[in-house]
């Protein structure tokens, strides 16, 4: 599929598929939501963005399609509907700038309609969804036609308690494209795929070995962290649960975000010698943190945005880290780019450890 992408026009087209809402921090009230953000952030980079998505007849709906517009991406998808209204989630920042989230429920984007999403993903390059925006059967099936219809499949896991539901977790994750998710989410997405295996058709031991993998993984990043493992084998660790993970949900590429410390990338049969292939990028340090609100939706842009025209994984991986360093260090999901402060991100130096 990518390959197809991949003889696109100079502006690769993507439709983006979920949740509109406006997050509310300590800073100010941004508007946000996962896919959003990926949109926002396509636009920035000069990819023709579309955005589906579902709005409350309400001042902060009008506000959301007047401030997508600004960004340049197109919402002619996006409905009003009611009487749901228009998205918010309040979001709290810890003093290591990790967000958590209180959504409102329940609200316009649990009804996203179906009506357009086939043709538009059918001329799209790309699809990119989410799980949180399939707490709801209305979006859920909503993104269960375009993913029907898209020629690449982009799964973005952003678990969110309690809109966690197995099902929705491990039928998202299975079949597509590309998979992206973070550290946090390797195992619960492992567990979600074990616990659904007889429905999705997944044999027991791919999914045990994705498991395993997860465990062992959170296992030395914990030694990593309190200074009893190196960063290389945590980095060993993750890229091999990143590969279980592919092989049980027949993902073509799975690539995991690490925060401050960079990404991997693992991709089914891409390398040099038939084999997979894997790609580490290390991270970017950023001049001061913000907040991470965002940063995964702006790592994801970059990094898709590159594979469409025509960039190797191991460059898309390092544009989606850099990117996503300068994210974190504007306030708020989808600050403007400022080109010059991103090329000047230093890559972070890596603690061999002991």
């Amino acid at each position: 599929p990518l390959v197809q992408a991949l003889n696109a026009p100079a502006a690769p087209r993507v439709l983006c598929i979920g949740e509109t809402l406006f997050d509310g921090l300590a800073s100010g009230i941004f508007l946000g939501g996962a896919p959003l953000n990926v949109a926002c952030h396509l636009a920035e980079q000069s990819v023709a963005a579309r955005y589906a998505s579902a709005v409350g007849r309400d001042r902060l709906g009008i506000e959301a399609r007047r401030r997508l517009k600004s960004r340049g991406v197109d919402t002619s998808l996006i409905a009003t509907v009611g009487p749901a209204e228009t998205g918010f989630v309040t979001v709290d920042i810890d003093e290591h700038g990790d967000a958590s989230y209180d959504f409102t429920t329940p609200a316009a984007w649990d009804f996203v309609p179906v009506d357009g999403l086939c043709a538009a993903a059918k001329e799209a390059d790309a699809l990119v969804f989410g799980t949180l925006s399939q707490r709801a059967s209305g979006t859920r099936d909503a993104v269960a036609a375009a993913r029907d219809a898209a020629h690449y499949v982009v799964c973005d896991i952003n678990l969110r308690p309690p809109f966690t539901d197995d099902e929705v977790v491990a039928s998202s994750a299975v079949g597509v494209d590309l998979l992206k998710l973070n550290d946090d989410e390797l195992l619960p997405v492992a567990l979600a795929l074990e616990r659904q295996c007889g429905a999705l058709q997944i044999t027991p031991e791919q999914a045990a070995a994705a498991v395993a993998a997860a465990v062992s993984a959170a296992e030395v990043e914990a030694e990593a962290e309190a200074g009893a493992a190196s960063e290389d084998a945590a980095t060993t660790a993750i890229v091999a649960a990143a590969a279980a993970l592919g092989r049980a949900s027949s993902s073509g590429t799975v690539v995991v975000t690490r925060g401050s410390q960079g990404a991997v990338l693992w991709e089914s049969g891409d390398g040099s010698d038939g084999g997979s292939l894997v790609c580490v990028c290390g991270g970017f340090c950023a001049p001061a943190i913000a907040d991470t609100v965002g940063a995964g939706d702006s790592f994801l842009a970059a990094l898709l945005a590159h594979r469409l025209r025509g960039a190797p994984p191991a460059q898309a991986l390092e544009a989606g880290c850099r990117l996503g360093a300068y994210v974190a260090s504007q306030p708020g999901a989808t600050p403007r780019h400022d080109e010059a402060i991103i090329a000047a991100l230093q890559a972070r130096v890596v603690d061999p450890g002991p």
